[in-house]
């Protein structure tokens, strides 16, 4: 095993004080070198921990004191400092071959032959290095050979570590300082018990410890770094912060602190923060194919897709095999309105790792959105994704403890990603409020986000019991719902984001059901019941896509109005002397064949205007004006809107008459805001449930009339609309008057139908009796 020492002339440096602490670093370093060579290692260890003190990301330093503890049979220890070596300088052939040399010294053969794969990726070792290592892997007594002390070797130049911004200040500051930190320290030991205690948990006297380095020695990177650290991982966020960000300005090239505050500042919704650190997080290990791909995901969360799309096409270049990218390139292609292209990415990413459930669930997601797709593959699909996530989270729960007392007070339990402000919880949150007041049942929440904020509050409230499950493995929460003696789990989530379907393939409570989050079947056995109404499910219409039994409510979800809404206004054809149509449907819903349909409308009504709100930034759509020219729709005819808060969202509307829907994944949320602000939406039900959602909003208001079976129909009943303004303006003006009149605006209500059916599902268990659909008339 080869020690490196800097031997080199001294390259040129931005300023003096820069060059004299290049010249000064690089004597320490042959001096320790000289002292390691020479048998005295405890001389040899003091000088690199110095230098460590000052550059913890040092890679020779690093490399050298990996290399002394292995041969002082620390070999545990070396560990750490062989990380930052190769992380600091991937491409550095002599410490990926002595690190190999360590792990088989360590009798660690399986972790050898995985550093000897990524060396080769990554420091291109050449034929005769890779054989050489095969060679010592393969040799059971290379291992007694390697305590022999070895020569120093030859390594990059020392100011290559010293440049890019190592060394902060002006011309003037920097030795000076430099010299401050040579001078004063805290001896190696102290730190060592610090890391000592982190490492052992005790977070408590760390953190008072760390707190004491960074008054001590306020230039020591390391305290602040170890402080922050501490701070964020007894979940003080705030205070880590100011901590991480002095430990940045000092370690400018350490990833771990930059990955802190990338994290921290992602977990508050500051994306753009979110998004520096990330960045610095990638300069410091640029060929991190996971740390790109946390940077493509805050940009994508920024509506940047096609950004993330070229991030993503670059990384699947560079690592062919690494799935993640594959599924964040088909959300980014899904965004941009590519379905087919999506969903092809979204099968290799499946493909390439077939237990990767979250893969599976965006796939699933995805082909809802897919025209060309039947109902018969599209239910096979989800019937293949429960046979994997079943098998995959085998065994399941095959009993059940809870006692049959059909008419006891039930624990219902809700699991979801989306307690926060989402257009789950504005569903669920008026219902929670009358099903809290009803003593038959006790409500536990289990959290399944990162996400918190004042909706996540307002939510807790109606919970007699809360749980946050985010990071848990799926079988520890699975045991937490067991021993919280669930009766009922209702899943809120479906194939969604940070859904936890692999708990409930493991049945942890008695009954099972899904509602709300997703419109389609999770495809699991294990999952008993769906429920819906009979507008959104007609009886008979859906079954057989369900490996659930369909359990109706009067209404599936109620509506509450957004608190900052506008009046509605006059219909603006009436003033404009054309009529518009809109959309603010997400733009990944926007396919061509849909904007082909639209094409057609405006070229029978050629006076006819189009609005599109809730769009990406300007460049992210520009796919949605080609393909409308294609079908021989001027720019000049189009309308574009960036997306807004909710007031300006909605006040879009006072410049639109009539919404037009897209398909096969009709508007939920969408159509029923433009419902309450007087608009109504044209739509077209399908085969699958996705095409009925709009419907759905439509017929609780009485509105059948602008639901369509296909396109002809479609396009009939818009050109009726164009020519029949006054009757337009008539519902307009008395469309909130329906909302009042309808389910929808009767939470309690729903909140009782509620009750009641998990009162029958419930008889039904304590009876023997096998899930069944329940209709209006059994609840």
């Amino acid at each position: 095993m080869a020690l490196s020492a800097d031997v080199h002339a001294q390259a040129p440096a931005e300023s003096n004080a820069a060059g004299e602490l290049a010249q000064l670093t690089d004597q320490v370093l042959r001096t320790a070198a000289t002292h390691y060579n020479q048998g005295r290692y405890a001389e040899a260890e003091a000088l690199y921990r110095e230098v460590l003190s000052i550059m913890p990301q040092h890679a020779e330093a690093s490399h050298n004191m990996a290399v002394l503890l292995v041969q002082t049979r620390r070999i545990e220890s070396s560990w750490p400092f062989f990380e930052a070596a190769i992380t600091a300088r991937p491409a550095q052939k002599s410490y990926w071959l002595n690190y190999i040399d360590a792990l088989i010294i360590d009798e660690r053969k399986t972790d050898a032959w995985e550093a000897l794969e990524l060396a080769q990726k990554m420091a291109r070792l050449n034929a005769e290095e890779v054989s050489d290592s095969i060679a010592r892997l393969v040799d059971s007594g290379y291992a007694a050979k390697a305590n022999q002390i070895l020569e120093p070797a030859q390594a990059q130049p020392l100011a290559e570590a010293l440049q890019g911004g190592a060394l902060r200040g002006g011309a003037g500051k920097v030795l000076p300082a430099a010299r401050r930190k040579l001078a004063v320290k805290p001896a190696g030991d102290k730190v060592d018990r610090l890391l000592d205690l982190y490492n052992r948990n005790k977070l408590d006297q760390a953190t008072k410890g760390a707190r004491e380095l960074t008054e001590s020695y306020p230039h020591f990177g390391l305290g602040w770094k170890l402080l922050g650290l501490l701070l964020y991982k007894q979940g003080k966020v705030s205070e880590a912060i100011p901590p991480l960000q002095e430990a940045v300005e000092l370690l400018p090239e350490d990833f771990y602190v930059h990955d802190a505050l990338a994290m921290i500042f992602k977990e508050q919704g500051r994306l753009k923060e979110a998004e520096t650190y990330f960045a610095g997080a990638m300069a410091a290990r640029p060929d991190c194919s996971t740390t790109r791909l946390s940077l493509a995901s805050i940009i994508f969360a920024q509506t940047r897709h096609k950004e993330v799309e070229a991030m993503m096409r670059e990384l699947t270049r560079d690592d062919p095999s690494y799935f993640p990218a594959y599924q964040l390139l088909g959300q980014a292609l899904r965004e941009l309105g590519r379905q087919e292209e999506a969903v092809a990415c979204l099968q290799k990413a499946v493909d390439l790792k077939p237990e990767y459930l979250y893969a599976h669930s965006t796939l699933l997601f995805g082909v809802l959105h897919n025209q060309a797709l039947s109902k018969e593959d599209i239910f096979r699909r989800h019937l293949h994704f429960g046979k994997v996530c079943e098998t995959l989270s085998a065994p399941a729960f095959d009993s059940h403890a809870n006692s049959r007392q059909a008419d006891r007070r039930l624990n219902i339990g809700f699991v979801s990603g989306d307690f926060y402000n989402h257009a789950v919880a504005t569903f669920l949150e008026p219902i929670l409020r009358h099903l809290a007041q009803d003593e038959s049942l006790c409500l536990h929440a289990y959290h399944n986000t990162y996400k918190f904020d004042h909706y996540t509050e307002r939510l807790k409230t109606h919970f007699a019991h809360w749980e946050s499950v985010f990071e848990l493995p799926d079988q520890v929460v699975a045991e937490k719902i067991r021993s919280d003696g669930i009766d009922i789990l209702v899943d809120l989530s479906g194939h969604t984001g940070s859904n936890r379907l692999a708990t409930l393939a493991k049945k942890p409570a008695p009954i099972q059901a899904s509602w709300i989050g997703y419109p389609g079947t999770t495809g699991l056995k294990a999952v008993d019941y769906y429920l819906a109404d009979p507008y959104l499910m007609p009886p008979g219409k859906f079954d057989s896509q369900f490996t659930e039994k369909i359990a109706y409510l009067r209404a599936q979800s109620p509506f509450s109005p957004p608190r900052y809404s506008p009046p509605v206004n006059a219909l603006p054809a009436l003033r404009n002397g054309f009529i518009t149509f809109g959309s603010f449907n997400r733009i990944n819903k926007l396919s061509q064949d849909v904007i082909r349909l639209w094409s057609r409308l405006l070229l029978a009504a050629p006076n006819a205007r189009m609005f599109l709100g809730g769009m990406p930034p300007e460049g992210e759509y520009d796919c949605l004006i080609e393909w409308f020219e294609q079908e021989g729709i001027g720019r000049d005819r189009l309308e574009f809107h960036p997306r807004a808060g909710t007031p300006v969202y909605l006040q879009m509307h006072h410049h639109v008459d009539v919404c037009l829907d897209a398909f096969p994944y009709a508007g939920g949320t969408t159509t029923l805001n433009a419902l309450w602000m007087g608009v109504p939406t044209l739509t077209i039900t399908g085969a699958t449930l996705p095409t009925q959602i709009a419907a759905w909003s439509l017929n609780q208001l009485g509105l059948g009339e602008f639901v369509s079976e296909g396109e002809e129909e479609f396009i009939r009943k818009a050109l009726f609309w164009t020519e029949n303004l006054e009757q337009l303006a008539s519902l307009r003006s008395g469309m909130r008057d329906r909302f009042e009149q309808s389910p929808l605006m009767r939470p309690d209500d729903i909140a009782k139908d509620l009750s009641r059916l998990f009162r029958v599902m419930w008889q039904r268990w304590c009876a023997g009796e096998p899930p069944a659909v329940i209709g209006t008339d059994g609840i």
